[in-house]
């Protein structure tokens, strides 16, 4: 695994142009944690104010708690940077997992799963287009981190598997609770 995330790293640096940073940058920057914060903020404040208290808890769930883990992760595992970060990171931080991949990955599929549950992607090709085009923007931003020379691929990929179990857990169990309400309402 090592030597496949230095060789990637290697030649993804190997074709890193000026116009290719200045379009990664704002790929990362949009996807970043602080933007899955505030996404999820004013996503939380339409759901509370419509009364979609549930669903509003979901969402603080699956980010607060996706930052949390990755995180406690991070302390955990200890790994550095790759050699190409220096250049871009202001403070030091561990490399693993990517917190751009686990949190973009969270805030799209989250934002993905409120649309569907609330009836907005009710026609397939609707639906079926904003994952697709979920699924790229998320795959971007993980490329923005490794293009930008901060993480190793492996730390965008742990960041998905992350992400994705954690989604999971997140949705699985308010659909768990639900179900036992209405069953518990109808004894």
């Amino acid at each position: 695994m090592v030597r496949w995330d230095l060789a990637a790293a290697d030649r993804v640096h190997s074709v890193v142009t000026p116009g290719g940073t200045r379009v990664f940058d704002w790929i990362t920057r949009v996807g970043s944690p602080n933007s899955m914060t505030w996404m999820t903020i004013v996503v939380c404040v339409v759901l509370f104010t419509s009364r979609r208290l549930q669903l509003g808890i979901v969402w603080i769930a699956a980010i607060a708690g996706g930052s949390a883990l990755e995180r406690i992760i991070k302390s955990l595992v200890h790994r550095t940077r790759p050699e190409y970060a220096g250049h871009y990171l202001a403070s030091g931080s561990y490399s693993f997992p990517s917190g751009h991949a686990t949190l973009s990955f969270l805030g799209v599929a989250m934002l993905l799963y409120t649309l569907i549950a609330t009836d907005r992607l009710t026609a397939p090709l609707l639906r079926r287009g904003a994952i697709l085009a979920g699924a790229l923007w998320i795959l971007l931003v993980g490329l923005s981190r490794i293009y930008l020379g901060v993480h190793f691929p492996s730390d965008v990929l742990g960041g998905y598997m992350i992400a994705a179990a954690w989604f999971s857990i997140c949705v699985t169990t308010a659909h768990i609770i639900a179900h036992s309400s209405v069953v518990g309402s109808r004894e």
